[in-house]
């Protein structure tokens, strides 16, 4: 992977945390966003080669890190995901052992999961499970779901359009995912946006919300616990996802810079390596922004 392609990937992952905010329903202006999410979405990580079809049930959990890892490298997308899942659910401490796998891998999808891994596990560090306000971190849209043999029974569900990395959410939840209902009770066609955000918001932060999922053409009950915020009202939330963003952008740019110094080592993209890993560092053996090969976009 190049460090271009993978500012990209980072690119996206920040337009979620910036957007992302605690339910992604109101916008810059303050006007309420829906969305409507679209058949096949990919989540972030995602081949584009995936066939569910064509694969087997998905597989039981890793037993380590390190089998976890291989798994990322599987030709099936069902094992690639659910060892993904399983490294988002460590203790945040494993996160240096997911820099080490990262600085070791050629692979572009490994090195795009365990990317991913890595920004959750360092946010998951700095996620509240306290606070005068609850966060679900997810990004949502409104869309009817048909249930029943014969699609009889029609509920509005809350789509799943994107994760925010660090939230228990991520851990639990996929993009795609449509919540039909919460707590035992199935949403009526009068859902709505704000109605959803309600009932998040009665909840205490810590507190573990069982929501009814819908996930292909599986019905599930997933229990989900909430983040939490120091301050309720929707300025003191701009400003924490404004900290928020800012602290995954330093965090991703680190790990930019590992993958940029491990391919100067490797004398990739026609470098020479001694001269480019000379000019390339700063006393004290760091990259320096203007050296390795790409811009980052102003801030």
């Amino acid at each position: 992977m190049t460090t271009r392609s993978a500012w990209t990937r980072v690119a996206a992952v920040m337009a979620g945390v910036a957007l992302g905010g605690f339910f992604v329903t109101t916008g810059h202006d303050g006007r309420t966003l829906h969305a409507q999410v679209s058949p096949g979405v990919m989540a972030s990580g995602e081949s584009s080669t995936r066939n569910p079809k064509h694969e087997r049930q998905s597989p039981a959990n890793p037993r380590s890190l390190d089998e976890a890892v291989a798994w990322l490298g599987s030709d099936q997308w069902s094992v690639r995901d659910a060892a993904q899942h399983w490294l988002l659910r460590q203790p945040a401490v494993v996160r240096s052992d997911i820099e080490q796998r990262i600085d070791e891998t050629s692979d572009p999808e490994v090195t795009a999961r365990l990317e991913d891994v890595a920004l959750h596990l360092y946010l998951k560090s700095l996620t509240p499970l306290h606070g005068k306000a609850s966060m679900l971190g997810i990004s949502l849209g409104l869309e009817p779901v048909r249930l029943g043999a014969r699609g009889e029974d029609v509920r509005m569900g809350v789509a799943v359009l994107g994760l925010q990395p660090g939230f228990p959410a991520a851990e639990v939840l996929q993009v795609g995912d449509r919540v039909v209902g919460m707590e035992g009770q199935a949403f009526d066609l009068e859902m709505s946006i704000e109605n959803f955000r309600a009932r998040i918001n009665s909840l205490s932060p810590g507190e573990t919300v069982e929501l009814i999922v819908v996930r292909g053409k599986e019905e599930l009950k997933m229990p989900v616990m909430l983040a939490g915020v120091p301050e309720g009202g929707s300025a003191a939330m701009s400003n924490y996802m404004a900290i928020r963003q800012r602290q995954a952008e330093d965090y991703t740019l680190q790990i930019l810079a590992r993958i940029q110094k491990r391919e100067l080592q490797l004398g990739r993209h026609g470098l020479t390596v001694k001269a480019s890993a000379a000019a390339a560092r700063d006393g004290n053996g760091d990259l320096m922004n203007g050296n390795e090969g790409w811009a980052l976009p102003p801030r």
